[in-house]
């Protein structure tokens, strides 16, 4: 019988327990993959909404800040245009005393 491979069963049992072995290796090792590829997704997650959350807040904090700082100008205006007007009116009382 030339051509003919007589295989003993103990092989063939040790061929299906390194498949088995081998293919259950590398499940566990795809799934352990996927496993922490999913934390880190949710770390991601929760690092972005927190990022976001400060950001908003920060946008808050600025469109207040912006806003003080334009009362402060009509603020400053309103206080100039009054000096101004302190002035002339100073200057208006010098003149009438005949100082100039």
């Amino acid at each position: 019988m030339k051509g003919v491979i007589i295989v003993d069963w103990k092989e063939i049992i040790f061929i299906w327990i390194y498949f088995f072995c081998g293919a259950g290796g590398a499940l566990f090792t795809i799934r352990l993959t996927e496993m922490y590829i999913g934390k880190i997704y949710h770390i991601l997650e929760k690092t972005i909404k927190v990022e976001n959350d400060v950001l908003r807040k920060m946008r808050d904090e600025n469109k207040d800040l912006e806003n003080e700082v334009e009362k402060l100008r009509d603020k400053n205006q309103d206080l100039e245009n009054k000096n101004q007007e302190l002035e002339q009116i100073l200057f208006d009382r010098i003149k009438m005393e005949g100082a100039i």
